[in-house]
């Protein structure tokens, strides 16, 4: 190879050796011929393929029209089967062509593969002739390799691919390292290796784990971004050219296709209010249950846990999830429904579908996170329900309330309110409650808790509650913007969170939605934002199988459930967390020991 400068101008050029071997006998030879002298001279090419019957043009050009149709036919045939006909190809250098701007606006210091280089290789099968095919010649510096199909034999008649013409010119540098450095390069695997990652990706793993796995077992050393590109193209070739919206109707017909699940996609048209065509339908609600669904909240209904999440998928939909609450202290979903977004109408939709589960007259109460338009609706679509909010989640905003630095609390004013909102949460009586919340007001004041006296100076009982009253006084007047927040969020409402309220709601001794929240973390290992919707269906559906079969594990164990101070037959139940401390209390009374104070009117007579 020699060299004879550096640069991109004419005066810098990279001249590579000849072909050493010009004709072939087969399109797939010279395509193997043409891989081992790029990867001898270190070039990469990019390649076109355009498909093009030439067996008549083939025939006319060399016999004439005159021979007839039965050896054209035969000719035809028989360049076909040799794999010479068909086919045109272009190679381009990889470095060929001017970058093209997408934007209006030229980005500044961007690093771009074009460099107008224009070595090319014209494969070019139109016509055949005893010569060679002689197309336009490419521009200066063009690396051009002309290649035709001619007759190299008349009796028998016999056809080859012939390079006629070559240029071999490069206006960039070529060499070891940088043929190494491109992607096509360090991503070339063989097909065992391609099957062990596809085999990865679809289970789940990461980028920089399949990044591993090819350094350790292979010889090639990939960047992350060529893992990436990689994990791409292999998700298109599995999606193939259907859209989503097809696979996703495939994949739901199989799901309603075994027995016991309900599905239902729920389609809303968009309109040309001016023309008044339809322009498209889009899913505005997906739901779903399965027959093991179906049948556990025939079992639980009382107590329902509903919530949404997002980042599942990337077209931006949401998962509003049914979780029934077991006597068992476990959750399970009873419907997933995959939402548009979470207004009211799509809301509605949901609840719906749930509702056609004849069991819903059964429920008792609902626990939600503080979302009105959830509350809004569940307390229009499910009458006499008792709708609560979970306390955990209550007990947190307040919590990050007051550390926000907007109130400007110190850090003993700020440990005072944490623990006072813990008590005014779980009070079980009015009263305590009132209490609690007059408490919040005192020690808002930042001088309130303060009383400075010089020395001698005597402060009396008057003198501190004359001070007081002005606090209180002061109190009433201006209210601390803190007071004010939680007097318009949170007490207009205290019946939904406070614990005095749950007091009288079937709650089976749940007053919070973390199962369903723990869940969202454990669907979400496996749920990707990433994901098209039908794929998100299709893990959303794998992860409730993978729970369903550990439930039905849980069942069939044979364990026993023991506490410290439990007989026999308290034991027998003491897996029923939402009653067993109840009833111990009153079998401790009935089966333990007991003093008793009688009185003989008589000896030996009571």
């Amino acid at each position: 190879m020699s060299r004879e400068g550096t640069g991109t101008d004419e005066s810098d050029q990279v001249r590579c050796p000849e072909l050493e071997q010009t004709q072939f006998e087969t399109w797939e030879a010279f395509q193997s011929y043409l891989e081992s002298y790029q990867v001898k001279t270190f070039q990469v090419n990019s390649n076109y393929v355009y498909l093009h019957d030439i067996s008549k043009s083939i025939f006319e050009k060399r016999r004439g029209p005159e021979q007839g149709d039965k050896s054209s036919s035969e000719l035809s045939i028989y360049v076909d089967s040799r794999g010479l006909g068909g086919v045109r190809e272009d190679l381009d250098c990889t470095h060929g062509g001017k970058y093209r701007y997408r934007r209006k606006r030229k980005q500044r210091c961007q690093e771009v593969r074009p460099i107008d280089c224009k070595v090319q290789v014209s494969l070019t099968l139109r016509s055949v002739v005893i010569g060679r095919i002689c197309p336009s010649l490419p521009h200066q510096f063009a690396w051009s390799l002309n290649v035709c199909v001619r007759e190299v034999n008349n009796s028998p008649s016999k056809f080859a691919v012939c390079v006629t013409k070559t240029f071999l010119t490069h206006n960039h540098r070529l060499g070891s390292r940088i043929y190494k450095q491109y992607p096509a390069n360090r991503m070339s695997v063989d097909v065992s290796t391609m099957s062990t990652v596809d085999s990865l990706r679809k289970a789940g793993a990461k980028a920089k784990s399949i990044l591993k796995f090819l350094v350790e077992n292979t010889n090639r050393n990939p960047a992350l971004k060529d893992v990436q590109n990689l994990i791409q193209t292999l998700k298109k070739r599995e999606r193939g050219s259907t859209s989503c919206a097809h696979r996703l109707k495939d994949w739901m017909r199989q799901f309603c296709g075994e027995s016991g699940n309900v599905g239902h996609i729920f389609v809303q048209r968009a309109l040309n209010k001016k023309v008044g065509v339809v322009l498209h339908n889009f899913a505005t609600c997906i739901t779903l249950q399965t027959k093991h669904m179906l049948d556990i909240y025939r079992r639980f209904p009382e107590v329902l846990m509903i919530d949404a999440t997002h980042g599942t998928n990337m077209s931006k939909y949401k998962i509003f999830s049914f979780m029934a609450y077991d006597v068992f202290g476990k959750g399970q979903y009873v419907q997933h429904a995959i939402l548009e977004n979470v207004r009211s109408e799509a809301l509605f939709t949901a609840i719906g579908e749930f509702k056609t589960n004849p069991a819903w007259t059964k429920l008792q109460c609902a626990i939600v996170d503080k979302d009105f338009t959830e509350i809004a609706v569940l307390k229009a679509a499910l009458p006499n329900v008792c709708v609560l909010l979970c306390q955990f989640h209550v007990v947190k905003y307040l919590r990050e309330e007051i550390a926000s630095a907007n109130y400007g609390f110190s850090s003993w004013q700020k440990t005072q309110l944490r623990a006072i909102v813990n008590l005014l949460v779980y009070a079980e009586y009015n009263k305590n409650r009132q209490y609690l919340k007059h408490l919040t007001s005192i020690g808002l004041e930042p001088n309130y808790h303060t009383v400075s006296c010089g020395v001698g100076n005597t402060v009396t009982d008057q003198d501190v509650a004359s001070r007081s009253a002005c606090v209180v006084e002061g109190l009433e007047s201006v209210s601390h913007p803190f007071e004010t927040y939680f007097s318009r969020n949170w007490d207009n409402c205290h019946d939904l969170w406070c614990s005095y309220k749950q007091q009288n709601a079937v709650t089976l001794e749940n007053n919070t939605n973390n199962r369903i929240e723990s869940s969202w973390k454990h669907m979400k290992e496996v749920v990707k934002s990433s994901m098209s919707l039908d794929e998100c269906l299709a893990t959303i559906m794998f992860y409730q199988n993978q729970t369903e079969t550990l439930l039905y594990d849980r069942a069939a164990k044979v364990s026993f459930v023991h506490r410290e101070g439990y007989d026999r037959e308290m034991s027998v139940i003491a897996n029923l967390r939402a009653c067993v401390h109840v009833i111990h209390e009153q079998y401790a009374y009935v089966t333990g020991p007991a003093d008793y104070n009688f009185y003989e009117a008589l000896p030996g007579l009571f």
